[in-house]
């Protein structure tokens, strides 16, 4: 189970990612213009904002494979939360974040939260379904016997697909 301030960020970086799958809003604009965001703590605001950043930089890797972990659905039927939900969470597992226990949870209590009644089942449905390591070529994000948890894949490995429109985090401070 994540920490309080783990899940803080996860509540935070969900809510903008929302805003713009929902209203179109750039992330950048969804960031400046968050109020919760601003009040949050140091860490849990730069960490929903990196989460953020992850998911809108990998939005066509993950959207590849969610539609493969969807396959009764359409992604944009599915209501706005449990999209958004789906794609924080399919992006932190992609990269190796945490070990699939601690965000399959993360992301359950948040569509119990704020989904529907069920929300939190398929949440965890869709999650389970994905491909082991995330569809990753093989190997990558696995341990080199391939159980256990999987590694955070580097940065440099993985490139965005496309650019989210924040060239550094709020407060003025680096990559």
């Amino acid at each position: 189970m994540a920490a309080p301030g783990e899940y803080r960020a996860w509540d935070l970086s969900l809510g903008l990612l929302f805003e713009v799958d929902i209203a179109g809003t750039p992330l950048k604009d969804a960031v400046d213009a968050s109020e919760e965001l601003r009040l949050s703590d140091a860490e849990a605001r730069d960490a929903a904002v990196q989460m953020a950043i992850r998911a809108a930089g990998n939005r066509n890797r993950v959207e590849t494979l969610l539609k493969a972990g969807v396959k009764h659905y359409e992604l944009s039927r599915i209501p706005g939360v449990e999209r958004s939900i789906l794609r924080l969470a399919a992006t932190e597992l992609i990269l190796g974040a945490d070990p699939p226990k601690v965000i399959i949870d993360c992301a359950a209590r948040l569509a119990r939260k704020f989904g529907g009644a069920d929300s939190d089942r398929f949440v965890v449905g869709v999650l389970k379904g994905l491909p082991a390591g995330g569809g990753l070529p093989s190997g990558e994000g696995q341990p080199p016997d391939g159980g256990g948890e999987p590694n955070r894949p580097p940065a440099e490995d993985h490139p965005p697909d496309d650019d989210p429109g924040l060239e550094h985090p709020p407060n003025g401070q680096s990559h």
